[in-house]
């Protein structure tokens, strides 16, 4: 009996020593993770990202991301209002589409990793902080440029180390085009006073006009002439609009008073439409878009 016994313990004994051995060995196996590993999966995401606008691979920079990946993004413009708003793999994605659209018109982001803050891993588990500045211009042209704040939230799955969350403090130093703002008031006899915000560097400047609404015949038809200082568009009863002066960018057709060239702004339906796309072209060297809000009657 006693025979049997230390038989009994010996195998349970060697039992015991190869599944400490076998645990001791898959720990030793399992690659260890030091914050180099990290801090360059973090500048490859950046370089890629940075890249994007030449390669136009949504896949390049998506792969970096897990598909359950969430985000929170705060964003500060020049003039100091705050939008929060939350994001994830889907929301990456079509915002890497709003960058290929925006591509297409020259319109080119430039991301630059500053520093590198601070790198935290326990076990299967990482946090990257880091800091960036952008810049966007076209055609040379500086649009707008600031700063960023960016915490990578990284697990080690079995495809490898993936973005799970990432949260972005962004604030904009300088913007020179992008939207502007608006207020109008209706005058006695179709006038209008316009008041519109416009970007410009550190801050919006504010610009005054007064548009004048006046119809008139030439021949036998019959059209709206708007004027906006010393600049002059025509307001069609086929709700064409055109300005007299056309950007280098428009289509010019012969369609002014006496001949002169005038290029098309599209149909509008509207005098608040009219305003708008007036203020478009009128500050086109400042403003992407326009939204305007007309205020009581003076």
């Amino acid at each position: 009996m006693k025979f049997i016994q230390c038989i009994l313990l010996i195998v349970i004994g060697l039992s015991y020593f190869f599944l400490v051995s076998k645990q001791s060995f898959a720990q030793v196996k399992k690659p260890a993770t030091t914050a180099d590993t990290l801090n360059k999966l973090t500048k490859e995401f950046v370089a890629t990202y940075n890249n994007f606008s030449k390669t136009l691979d949504k896949e390049s920079v998506l792969k970096y991301m897990d598909k359950s990946v969430s985000a929170l993004l705060t964003n500060t413009n020049i003039s100091k209002n705050v939008v929060k708003f939350k994001s994830d793999y889907k929301g990456f994605e079509e915002y890497l589409d709003k960058l290929k659209d925006a591509n297409k018109k020259s319109i080119i982001l430039s991301y630059r990793l500053t520093s590198i803050i601070r790198t935290f891993i326990n076990e299967d588990m990482g946090v990257v902080t880091y800091t960036a500045d952008y810049d966007i211009q076209k055609q040379k042209k500086l649009w707008a440029k600031g700063t960023e704040t960016v915490v990578l939230a990284f697990k080690r799955l079995k495809e490898g180390w993936k973005i799970i969350h990432y949260t972005t403090t962004t604030i904009e130093d300088n913007k020179f085009v992008g939207e502007c703002y608006c207020e109008f008031v209706e005058l006695a006899n179709n006038n209008f006073e316009i008041e519109t915000m416009i970007p410009a560097g550190k801050s919006y400047e504010e610009r005054k006009n007064k548009v004048v609404f006046e119809d008139v015949t030439e021949g036998d038809i019959r059209i709206r002439r708007v004027k906006v200082d010393n600049k002059s568009y025509r307001w069609e009863l086929s709700s064409e609009l055109f300005a007299d002066i056309a950007p280098q960018t428009a289509t010019t057709v012969n369609s002014g008073t006496g001949g002169n060239p005038t290029v098309s702004l599209g149909k509008v339906r509207t005098k608040q439409e009219v305003l708008e796309k007036i203020m478009l072209n009128y500050f086109q060297e400042n403003c992407q878009e326009v939204k305007s809000k007309k205020l009581a009657k003076k």
